[in-house]
């Protein structure tokens, strides 16, 4: 059980990594729930969820980009098995 949390907090600081310091990367939907970090220390930036050339989804967001205050989780359902480019913009 430790080892399998040691794995997901490595992945989940991988992605946190990548997703703070590109401005847009392409995720695959596989799984019902996309979890993002969330920090009151970081400035709202613009992101959007782009799935087959159409924005999806739009809002300001805190994106965190070390340790979060908190998580918040998007419900991808209806996007599994889709590829969505992640952008966002000062």
């Amino acid at each position: 059980m430790k080892e399998k949390l040691i794995k997901v907090l490595i992945c989940l600081s991988v992605f946190t990594s990548l997703v703070t310091q590109a401005k847009n990367i392409t995720l695959r939907i596989n799984k019902r729930f996309l979890n993002l970090p969330v920090s009151h220390q970081t400035d709202r930036k613009k992101m959007s969820f782009i799935i087959e050339g159409k924005t999806e989804r739009s809002f300001l967001f805190r994106l965190a980009s070390g340790v979060p205050d908190y998580w918040v989780f998007c419900d991808m359902q209806s996007y599994i098995g889709k590829n969505t480019k992640y952008m966002t913009k000062i």
